[in-house]
């Protein structure tokens, strides 16, 4: 029975642990597009990913709107043959997760 208390309490401890490192961790930034090191010949791009609910996202220092299902989607225009994407979640607490993606515009 001591065995089984000292489990449970330590499962309990653990799960706390956790819970605490992911609400005032850094939040998870994932991209769906654009692959890095793209080319195309198009000037426009999608930048379109996923991160945590109410999490601010920028994509080039210009604050983009997010889902509440933590998804995110807008367009970028591509100005010079080597683009360079900064992509940035901000959580509550300040915590940042930033992602670079670089873009080659063929003319």
């Amino acid at each position: 029975l001591g065995l089984v208390l000292t489990m449970v309490v330590l499962s309990f401890f653990v799960y706390l642990w956790l819970q605490y490192r992911l609400f005032v961790g850094a939040p998870a930034l994932s991209l769906i597009s654009p692959q890095d090191q793209l080319t195309t010949d198009t000037s426009v791009v999608t930048v379109e990913g996923k991160t945590d609910p109410e999490v601010k996202v920028a994509v080039n220092s210009q604050e983009i709107p997010v889902a509440a299902s933590g998804e995110f989607k807008t367009e970028i225009t591509l100005s010079a043959p080597i683009n360079k994407i900064s992509i940035s979640a901000l959580s509550k607490f300040g915590q940042k997760t930033e992602l670079e993606r670089t873009v080659y515009l063929k003319r």
